[in-house]
């Protein structure tokens, strides 16, 4: 024999969220599919292995890609104890897609033909998928088995690690090496929808390196970037007004105000970090209560919630017009007040950092349209229920503050001024012995 999984260490790696995880309240469905060609020696160990699992909840489908020996009569001999799926040779790639296609599966474990899985695998495999909802790719190491039983001996890893692979897969690179051979690597059924179908040109082998840079580009070529975007990661680099006005590195609304060192551009900074609070709190808690009914927050898994969810696609709104700034909610007199006094600090920062806000209504829109209008395209979009009575009382206290603060400013503008006032004008006579002395050291 070739190899087996060994148990040991777990490699979580996360694709951002690229689909819905498996749902841990109602279970989750495992898939092995067996690779096969002219293995007909192996099968039939493979498939009892696969048999012999200690979870319940799986699914074993069997692809023999046109072998010439006796697999497929060994293949029949199991009767309805597995699903065949028998074509012509086309190659593993050609062998992915059509197991995949055939298989029901929440994860998919994929084991070859001359491989085994240890009784426990699937479970540990399913664990792993439950305690991390997050994550859509897991790999472990293998051991080798010879012909005559004995295994190779390993040091045993009891650790779990995980690793985010967000960041390189939108760059086009996955960072290598991606794990152990075939049969140590199982996928959430969502990420393997996106990759899948492979394109049957590829033949997949870890001998050569290079040849693997083709299975990468299917992996990371997603249809585009936008569906690996996810509602939070949207809304966490946005995070309101830090990444509106982004002048070189990090450069926040707030420090922009403070930077302007007069009463507008000062008070506007306090006044943008308590509307910052309220409206990105807002955003994170409707994302919170879309992720609890979806279990994602993948963009391109929503659309068309504003007939299944009027009541939370309203209050979503809202918000979201709140944190772009919108005149009549608290996000426009913060940022108003803070380009004033930019402006008359300096006239070329504020119309930069004006450009930044644009870029960021247009961002923040665009993430809207997405999730909330258009038609119902995924039908569990169209069973979701509206607001419940709790998140009402957790909402709309939260859209009444941003309202207030955008009609009636001065409540919150009045008690921060003669403070603004103070600390500018301790500023300002500590600046100007610093100036004096630096004029006569000249």
């Amino acid at each position: 024999m070739d190899t087996a999984p060994r148990i040991g260490e777990n490699h979580a790696m996360s694709m951002g969220n690229v689909g819905m995880a498996p749902d841990a309240d109602r279970g989750i469905k495992a898939t092995i599919i067996i690779n096969n060609y002219n293995y007909g020696r192996f099968l039939a160990a493979a498939i009892e292995s696969a048999l012999n699992q200690t979870y319940a909840n799986t699914e074993i489908v069997v692809v023999d890609d046109g072998s010439t020996d006796d697999s497929r009569q060994i293949i029949a001999g199991y009767g309805g104890r597995v699903r065949p799926v028998l074509k012509a040779n086309g190659g593993q790639a050609s062998a992915f897609n059509a197991g995949f296609a055939a298989s029901t599966g929440d994860v998919i474990c994929m084991l070859d033909a001359d491989d085994l899985f240890r009784p426990d695998k699937v479970a540990q495999i399913a664990g792993t998928f439950r305690s991390h909802p997050e994550i859509h790719w897991v790999f472990h190491p293998v051991c080798r088995i010879y012909e005559d039983g004995r295994e190779q001996t390993t040091p045993q890893l009891q650790s779990t690690l995980y690793t985010d692979v967000r960041a390189p897969a939108l760059r086009g690179k996955l960072p290598g090496p991606l794990g152990p051979v075939t049969s140590g690597i199982a996928m959430s059924r969502p990420l393997l929808e996106r990759i899948l179908p492979m394109p049957e040109s590829i033949r997949i082998t870890l001998k050569d390196p290079n040849q693997f840079k083709d299975v990468e580009s299917a992996v990371v070529g997603l249809d585009g970037v936008s569906h690996v975007l996810d509602v939070h990661k949207v809304l966490a680099p946005i995070y309101n007004t830090i990444s509106k006005l982004k002048i070189g590195g990090w450069v926040t609304a707030v420090v922009l105000g403070i930077a302007a060192l007069n009463t507008q551009g000062t008070q506007g900074a306090v006044f943008q970090m308590i509307a910052h609070g309220i409206s990105t709190g807002a955003l994170f808690l409707i994302v919170g209560m879309l992720s609890d009914r979806r279990h994602t927050r993948l963009i391109a898994e929503y659309g068309g919630l504003k007939k299944v969810t009027p009541h939370l696609v309203a209050a979503f709104l809202i918000v979201t017009l709140s944190s772009i700034g919108l005149p009549g909610l608290n996000g426009f007199v913060g940022e108003f007040l803070i380009l004033l006094g930019a402006f008359k600090w300096n006239p070329r920062m504020a119309a930069f950092a004006a450009t930044g806000v644009i870029l960021s209504a247009t961002y923040m829109l665009w993430m809207f349209q997405r999730v909330n209008y258009g038609t119902v395209t995924n039908e569990k979009n169209a069973r979701l229920a509206d607001l419940r009575p709790r998140e009402w009382l957790i909402i709309v206290p939260m859209i009444v503050v941003a309202i207030l603060m955008g009609v009636f400013p001065n409540i919150f503008l009045n008690p921060m001024g003669p403070s603004v006032e103070k600390m500018l004008n301790q500023v300002q006579q500590g600046s100007a012995p610093a100036r004096i002395e630096a004029r006569a050291a000249r």
